[in-house]
């Protein structure tokens, strides 16, 4: 199983410039429970999907 660090490194970065052209305001948010262990295979089917911020090289 890849790290959560690992697999966060595959997602495209965006910066805090970036995000301010972010249009957030219409937005759903949906919750949801699972385990700990399904965490890498749910990011790793969201990286088409999502960006990872980016401060100072660090995510």
């Amino acid at each position: 199983m890849d790290s959560i660090e690992k697999i966060l490194e595959t997602f495209e970065p965006i910066s805090l410039d970036e995000m301010d052209k972010v249009k957030l305001m219409d937005r759903t948010d949906t919750k949801f429970i699972f385990t700990a262990d399904k965490l890498p295979c749910l990011l790793r089917k969201a990286t088409e999907y999502y960006k990872v911020l980016t401060i100072n090289n660090k995510r």
